[in-house]
């Protein structure tokens, strides 16, 4: 039978492959059909499938003809690795005025940026200031993004000239330069030619200097400093003229060196003239800076100016750090960034809030979160920023609750469990259904159940999950009616029970058999029957019945003698014969037993006489006689020696003194006594021998030895003498002893001499040791070693033989060398013999050590040197996919380098792979090297070349918020888009409306599409937002204005103009606001207007109510008067004093600007209408042409009117405030 083969070839899935990759299926047996199988439940029939999930597909081929099949495997793997990508940018200056932006990433780059700024370099060089988009494509199609910052820093210096007067006696100055910027450099130029790069130079010249400062952005700034000569007194008046009022954005610097310093005019000649200023803050949103300078010269003359700044912020802030754009997963929301930072040129800017809006999507997992951060500074202008989060929803539900793998009893098959449930983390509830699919076993009890639950979600995604249920039929029969075990007598035995047997899955036939087991005796057995019960699938099960026969009954013994009591000596009487009788069989045996059970001595004991009959199964009877046998005997001592006198080492051993004891054995003990003589070796030494037998009876003798020692003692362990090598140690001096004819061991002593030789290594060492026992008795004994030196030197660190490559020889070896006896020299020599090519070759080194003594050793190293080792080409460039606009270069000259030579040029050969015209085609490069030996490397590098990116559209029109009476431009109907691999492509635009066109806001949208020959389309949109966000505007406000109470003018309609509805009137509204008395109090008359888009604005008139008639009267009290105006002039002979208080009518507090005709002291004044001072801003000494400026602001917040006097002299001048709410 022939068995088709099958051949199967899968592939690798990326970001290029978002519609799947085709399975390569074959074989070459005609007419098979083809089934493949897969992850997640993937099944097709095709020959060639197309899959888009990753892992093990099986091919099944099938010949219809004989129905043989073969299978083969296809692994689809997944490559969606992101290529990374990461971008630095830099700051521009005045010395840098492009940086270059950097990139890294595993792929192509691509770059986007301010002013339609679009760049395929890895690095490009760019000139503007901005955020810099850089998307990073790698090989598999993945792409990845970041941005840089370029930064601009084009703050200039702030040059700071100061000249002044030549100093009339030296003829010098110093000029004083300054800037801002603590990295500047200083160059001054002036009169004569004069420079200098000193930041305070000196000079001699008068006239102009110039001060150039360049920053350390390299930006310039330039001042200029003026140098006079002032040695005579007489000077006229000085006059200061301020720089004009100013109104200032809040980012703007409003110092003096940039708004303007005062010019000063004296005479040239006239003294040096020092000018300060003042600052005075007020009011918010604008501020307003009240900038006085005071010009005084060294003779106390004074001039003054006022500036005033104006400074307004309608800048909104600006937000840092937004998160980029992102696709997310349902369950992968990210949280508000907490990095989102918000900065604001002028003033504090009040909490940062944070709101999403949700788009649907078309399912409930799909939707975009329009996230908006925004900011309102102190002034209120409010800056915002927006995040797109594209949420998804692509995978399936999560099913929970399925029973794992289980295996049962064909009677225990379980239901499907009713706690599986599905849930979807994005979309919802999910629908489940559940399927079972059996397949049969090897028996009707065997099979396997395959459970497969399915849940889908309301986006379409589905999952499954599977429980394995292995049905088997293991369990064994059930035996029914097994009797019990039993014990019976022999004559006792039952007949065999009927047994039965059930079974789980269908029945069982029961087989019964009987076996006798013998026993430990004729009478006594087992009875061992069996019953066996078989199911349908071979499963059994066996039950037993032991029937236990047996004997139990003991013989009883005839003629056993009773106890009796005997001394040692005497004999034991002989055992009587005893017989015994059984209740089952023949006469039983029996046995005797003496047992003899010891006493407290051997004399003493027990004779236990036992009888035990047995039948034949074992059963006994037993039954004793005791003797009881005693000792009272003491034994007798036998070789006791006489009394004797002897030397110390002739004392005789202790004698073997025995005994002998009428029942047994008796033991002998010796204690011996040494009484002291004349000296210790000198005295007498009794013996005493005690006998005792087991049972404690004794019997005592004694021997006397006189002692005494005159025999000196004797040296031991004396070594031999000895001929050593230098090199050897010497043995260490022998633990000689000595022995003594007595018993105490001698003292000895030790003493060495060393007797030099010829030379170092040939000496003799004597060794001399002496002993003295006790009595003074002495010896003496010594060795002689002679040492000398014939040994040569070892060397040290030889290295072992090699064989190395030609790069690897190793420098010579720093060998040492040791001597036994001393120190060693070592002498070098190399020889090299050459082989069959200039890098193998053979080196011998050889090393020669020699002592002091002329003794030598030597030692060689041979090293084989070999060249086996493949050049490397440099540099090979990485395998590469490139769009069809990317391919590099032609082959490329690389470099090979070796291990024994150095680098040489490799040059390519390139093969085309496919049609350049096509959309894709391969370019494959290869290097071959070979160095001197005939070692050879070769390096490919293929260059797929892709066409994949979109083109381009240009010249799209940029989004726009417009106001309802704006021109809208009319649509771009040619534009054209730009491909990377073909000319110039053709644009199509399509124009919608979203919204009602007559309503307050509603939109355009223009979008526009191009595609290229390869299938690669964009789009693009132009988004046109129309807005009534203007306020309408109210015209013919009437000015504020002060009344009699009897005059108050009736209100009028106002006239209204939009830009979006036309014009109208409106009323105004009347609000009082009480002041002193019922007639002092303020009107304020406000105009409001909204338009049909919620647009409104006001205006307000204030008209200050006062009685006349009451005032006259106050300025007609002591206090003198004038014509009673706010600004006046009092003449006074032939001067005037000047007064103005600005503003009147004021909220807070006022300005009063006064001058005097006359020098002398001045006093200002401030009453209220009864007459009482409530303020004296000014007393003091006031001079003629200066004018003097003072505030007041009331403590209180009372509104109502005051009146003021200024006293100058025998000059008085009044006037009038009114103070609003």
């Amino acid at each position: 039978i022939d068995v088709p083969n099958a051949t199967a070839v899968g592939g690798t899935l990326t970001c290029n492959t978002e519609l799947g990759i085709t399975l390569d299926g074959g074989s070459t047996t005609p007419g098979v059909s083809f089934s493949w199988s897969g992850p997640g439940g993937f099944t097709s029939n095709l020959e060639d499938p197309t899959v888009t999930v990753p892992g093990t597909y099986t091919l099944t081929v099938t010949d219809p003809v004989n129905g043989c099949t073969h299978s083969a495997i296809a692994q689809v793997d997944e490559d969606v690795d992101l290529p990374g990508a990461q971008a630095t940018g830099g700051t521009l200056s005045c010395i840098d005025q492009s940086v270059m932006l950097t990139a890294s990433g595993n792929g192509s780059f691509s770059w986007s940026g301010p002013g339609g700024f679009v760049s395929t370099d890895q690095n490009p060089t760019v000139s503007v200031a901005g955020t810099y988009i850089l998307t990073v494509t790698g090989d598999n199609g993945c792409t990845s993004t970041d941005q840089a910052i370029v930064d601009e820093d084009l703050d200039l210096p702030g040059a700071q000239a100061t000249g002044g007067d030549l100093d009339c006696d030296l003829g010098t100055i110093q000029l004083d330069g300054g800037s801002s910027d603590p990295a500047a450099t200083y160059a001054w130029t002036g009169p004569n030619g004069f420079s200098s790069t000193l930041q305070d130079p000196i000079v001699i010249e008068v006239g102009t200097y110039l001060l150039t400062v360049t920053g350390g952005n390299g930006c310039i700034s330039t001042a200029e400093a003026t140098v006079t000569e002032d040695c005579e007194t007489k000077c006229p008046p000085l006059i200061v003229e301020c720089a004009p009022d100013v109104t200032l954005d809040c980012t703007s610097s409003w110092a003096p060196e940039d708004i303007g310093i005062p010019v000063v005019r004296k005479d040239k000649d006239c003294p040096e003239v020092t000018i300060l200023s003042s600052d005075v803050w007020s009011g918010s949103c604008p501020y307003i800076l009240t900038r006085t300078w005071v010009a005084t010269d060294t003779e106390g003359n004074t001039e003054y100016c006022v500036q005033t700044v104006t400074v307004l912020d309608t800048v909104a802030p600006v937000f840092y750090n937004i998160p980029a754009d992102v696709t997310v997963d349902c369950n992968e929301i990210p949280e508000p960034a907490d990095e989102v930072w918000v900065e604001d040129g002028c003033k504090d800017v009040g909490p940062i809030s944070v709101s999403d809006v949700i788009l649907p999507g078309n399912c409930p997992g799909n939707y975009t979160i329009v996230r908006t951060w925004s900011a309102t500074d102190d002034c209120n202008n409010t800056g915002t920023a927006v995040q797109m989060i594209h949420v998804q929803d692509t995978d399936g539900p999560t099913i929970h609750n399925v029973p794992g793998p289980v295996t049962v009893q064909c009677d225990q098959v379980p239901a499907p469990a009713e706690e599986v449930d599905a849930t979807d983390a994005c979309s919802g509830p999910a629908s489940l259904s559940v399927n079972d699919a059996t397949i049969a076993g090897n028996c009707p009890g065997n099979y396997t159940i395959v459970r497969t639950w399915t849940a889908t979600d309301l986006c379409g995604n589905s999952s499954t999950a599977s429980q394995t249920i292995t049905v088997m039929d293991d369990t064994p029969p059930v035996l029914s009616g097994v009797p019990q075990d039993m014990n019976v007598e022999c004559d006792n035995i039952p007949a065999m029970a009927v047994v039965t047997a059930t079974d789980n899955c269908g029945q069982a036939s029961v087989v019964p058999s009987e076996s006798v087991v013998p026993g430990e005796c004729e009478n006594a057995y087992t009875i061992v029957r069996t019953w066996t019960a078989t199911d349908a699938c071979g499963n059994t099960s066996m039950a037993q019945q032991l029937v236990h026969v047996t004997d139990n009954t003991d013989p009883v013994l005839v003629g056993v003698p009773a106890d009796m009591s005997l001394s040692c000596e005497m004999d034991l009487p002989v055992p009587p014969v005893v017989t015994a009788t059984d209740n089952c069989k023949t006469q039983p045996q029996v046995s005797y037993e003496q047992t003899i059970v010891p006493g407290n001595c051997p004399g003493n004991y027990t004779v236990v006489r036992t009888w035990t009959a047995n039948d034949l199964c074992g059963n006994t009877a037993t039954a004793s006689q005791t003797i009881t046998v005693y000792d009272n005997t003491p034994p007798v001592l036998v070789g006791v020696p006489q009394d004797v006198m002897v030397e110390c080492d002739a004392i005789p051993a202790a004698a073997t003194v025995t005994a002998t004891d009428a029942c047994g054995t008796a033991t002998v003990s010796l204690e011996e006594d040494i009484r002291p003589g004349g000296c210790e070796n000198n005295y007498t030494l009794v013996r005493t021998w005690t006998a005792m037998d087991a049972c404690g009876n004794s019997t005592m003798d004694q021997q006397v030895i006189q002692v005494m020692d005159n025999t000196p003692p004797v040296l031991v362990g004396v070594p031999g003498d000895l001929n050593l090598s230098c090199e050897m140690v010497l043995p260490m001096p022998a633990m000689v002893t000595a022995t003594d004819n007595c018993k105490a061991e001698p003292v000895v002593s030790y003493l060495q001499a060393i007797v030099p030789g010829n030379c170092p290594g040939n000496y003799t060492v004597l060794r001399t040791w002496t002993a003295d026992d006790l009595c003074g008795n002495t010896a003496s004994a010594t060795q002689t070693i002679t040492v000398t030196d014939t040994t040569a030197p070892e060397l040290v660190g030889v290295p072992a033989d090699m064989m190395v490559e030609c790069h690897e020889v190793p420098s010579i070896a720093d060998v040492t060398a040791t001597d036994a006896c001393g120190t060693a020299t070592v002498s070098f020599a190399e020889v090299i013999t050459d082989g069959n090519c200039v890098n193998k070759y053979t080196i011998v080194r050889t090393w020669t050590a020699t002592d002091a003594c002329g003794n030598t050793a030597s030692a060689s190293q041979t090293i084989m040197v070999t060249d086996t080792t493949d050049p490397i080409i440099l540099d090979v460039p990485a395998d590469m996919t490139v769009q069809c606009h990317e391919v590099p270069q032609g082959p490329t000259m690389l470099y090979a380098e070796d291990n024994c030579k150095d680098q040489w040029p490799v040059y390519a050969s390139e093969t085309i792979i496919g049609d350049v015209d096509h959309c894709s085609y391969a370019i494959v490069r290869t290097w071959t090297a070979t160095d001197d030996c005939g070692n050879m490397a070769t390096a490919t590098q293929t260059i797929e070349v892709i066409d994949t990116i979109d083109p381009v559209i240009v010249g799209v029109p940029a989004d726009q918020t417009v106001e309802c009476d704006a021109t809208i431009d009319p649509a771009v109907e040619m534009l054209y888009a730009e491909d990377n691999c073909k000319d110039a492509l053709p644009v199509y635009v399509v124009e919608s409306f979203i919204g009602d066109t007559t309503s307050c806001s509603y939109t355009i949208v223009r979008s526009y599409t191009a595609m290229d020959d390869c299938g690669n389309s964009t789009t693009a949109s132009q988004t046109i937002q129309v807005v009534d966000t203007t306020a309408p505007v109210i015209i013919g406000l009437p000015a504020d204005e002060t009344v009699d109470c009897d005059k108050v003018p009736a209100w009028e309609n106002l006239t209204v103009t939009d830009n979006c509805k036309g014009s109208w009137e409106v009323p105004a509204v009347d609000v009082i606001v009480p002041g002193d008395g019922p007639c002092f109090y303020t009107i304020e008359r406000t105009w409001s207007a909204t338009d049909d888009c919620g647009n409104s604005s006001s205006v307000t008139q204030l008209i200050t109510v006062v009685d006349k008639e009451l005032e006259q009267d106050a300025e007609e009290s002591p206090m003198g008067g004038s014509d009673g105006g706010s600004t006046g002039i009092l003449d006074h002979g032939n001067s005037a004093i000047h007064v103005v208080a600005m503003p009147n009518p004021f909220r807070i507090n006022t300005l009063f600007q006064f001058s005097v005709a006359e020098a002398g002291t001045t006093v200002l004044e401030v009453y209220d209408l009864r007459g009482r001072k409530v303020a004296e801003p000014f007393n003091g000494r006031a001079v003629p042409g200066v004018q003097y400026r003072v505030e007041f602001a009331p403590e209180d917040a009372t509104t109502g009117t005051y009146l003021y006097r200024l006293i100058s002299g025998d000059a008085v001048f009044t006037g009038r405030l009114v103070r609003t709410r």
